[in-house]
């Protein structure tokens, strides 16, 4: 079986995650979305998109897809708000 996502190895990942995961919460709560209703949105379980969000879920380019159509936004503006999230720090 195929995991969907890897636990973070070192800390600079753990960081980056933690970012992208800031990102996505706030485009989810921006739209007044809770994280059960994005899941279902984007076709993942409701735990991963909380794992995500606290940074200890590595998704693939596929899930990270997934969860910007459900925004409807392109992937492109996730990874700039990241980019932006992570720069805050």
């Amino acid at each position: 079986m195929v995991k969907a996502y890897r636990k973070p190895e070192n800390s600079a990942m753990a960081e980056s995650l933690s970012c992208f995961g800031l990102a996505l919460k706030r485009a989810r709560v921006a739209q007044g979305l809770s994280q059960e209703h994005l899941a279902a949105l984007a076709g993942v379980e409701r735990g991963f998109v909380g794992k995500i969000e606290r940074g200890e879920a590595n998704p693939s380019l596929t899930t990270l897809e997934k969860l910007a159509k459900a925004l409807k936004r392109p992937l492109s503006e996730l990874i700039y708000d990241y980019e932006r999230t992570e720069s805050e720090e």
